[in-house]
């Protein structure tokens, strides 16, 4: 008698349980037979059926809560995520501008730098004493000026 290949379990277990079971690296094997099920199945809703309405009402309300819950707490994870794409965005955003600006400082300290090896010492020397020169001469004309008045 040959096996076949079936790609999917005839009795799958719960996804909470495969979950669980892809984590902890263990085999995921449901552990109730269908004629197990079914026979628990057969014994809640005789338990349910027993129970006034009121009390039904109740268990109704708690897992319309529980309900609620999951997806709040789904609604805030995506806002979680929302937020953190925005400040992605504003980071990426500030890292070009800042990007933008390194690239300006780069270009103007290479100016600089060649401007002061194209110049040599007596060069430097030569128009230090010139801006002296030109100082002292508009020194001289206020003082004269000052005097004048």
């Amino acid at each position: 008698m040959s096996r076949k290949h079936q790609p999917y379990p005839l009795h799958p277990a719960p996804l909470e349980l495969q979950f669980a079971a892809h984590v902890t690296g263990r085999v995921c094997q449901p552990e109730l037979t269908p004629e197990e099920t079914e026979q628990n199945e057969q014994l809640a809703e005789r338990g349910l059926s027993q129970l006034s309405l009121a009390t039904l009402y109740k268990a109704y309300k708690a897992k319309l809560a529980s309900c609620e819950t999951a997806h709040q707490c789904l609604l805030m994870t995506t806002w979680e995520i929302e937020e953190a794409e925005h400040y992605t965005a504003f980071l990426e955003a500030l890292h070009v501008k800042s990007k933008w600006f390194l690239e300006l400082e780069d270009a103007k300290l290479e100016k600089m730098r060649e401007w002061f090896s194209s110049c040599n010492l007596t060069e430097v020397a030569d128009d230090t004493n010139y801006l002296q020169a030109v100082y002292d001469d508009e020194c001289e004309i206020l003082r004269s000026l000052s005097t004048q008045a």
